[in-house]
């Protein structure tokens, strides 16, 4: 009997363990990756389209209170020291002419990863150089699972160019808010959550599995 209650406790420790670890998971930088679900904006004609737009194939939509699709040597985008805003790829990126302005990016189903190429405003005094643009990434049912930030500077060179930002998340994300001052961004990227278990997931079940296991065992003897 003591022997049973000993096996019982270190079982249940582990399980706090694991639920412990599970319930800290969050997200983790990336370098560039392509994925399933992607948005170049060349769809969209240059200008300020009606929204919420529909982007990556239908897989996501796109809203913000100030926004316009912007080509290089067509329709211009200024970054302020940053220079012009240059696209990752293609001739059309995704620009947003206002100050503190934030973007809202949903997905019909939810992402196990997210990136693009993004930029913002550098123009001391006003707007700080490097510029930063905050991320917030949220559950499908909208609680926060993470933030993150990107630190942007252009300004030795003036070349506009856009600087990759992207992550991997252990929680399914269901939406995406990218706020900045007259933040762009271009090539966005995302994977759907794969039907894979997580390893935490893994972990849980072997330990459930070897527990009854060893119940059924005790019963036999």
């Amino acid at each position: 009997m003591r022997r049973t209650i000993i096996s019982l406790s270190a079982a249940i420790v582990i399980l706090c363990l694991a639920g412990t670890a599970l319930a800290g998971a969050g997200i983790s930088t990336v370098g560039p990756f392509t994925g399933a679900l992607q948005e170049s904006w060349e769809s969209f004609a240059n200008g300020h389209p009606a929204g919420p737009l529909t982007i990556m194939g239908g897989n996501a939509t796109f809203s913000s209170t100030h926004y316009m699709i912007y080509e290089p040597g067509v329709y211009g985008f200024g970054l302020g020291t940053s220079g012009m805003a240059q696209t990752a790829d293609g001739a059309k990126g995704m620009g947003q002419h206002a100050e503190a302005c934030v973007a809202n990016i949903v997905f019909t189903g939810p992402v196990s990863s997210f990136g693009g190429y993004f930029g913002a405003a550098t123009l001391n005094p006003i707007y700080p150089d490097p510029a930063i643009i905050n991320f917030e990434f949220l559950d499908v049912s909208g609680g926060l699972i993470d933030t993150a930030s990107l630190s942007y500077s252009r300004s030795s060179q003036g070349d506009g160019l856009l600087e990759w930002f992207g992550v991997v998340s252990s929680v399914p994300i269901g939406s995406v808010t990218i706020a900045g001052n007259y933040p762009v961004n271009d090539y966005l990227q995302a994977d759907p959550v794969s039907v894979i278990p997580a390893p935490g997931a893994i972990v849980l079940g072997s330990i459930g599995v070897t527990f009854f296991g060893w119940l059924r065992r005790r019963r036999t003897l």
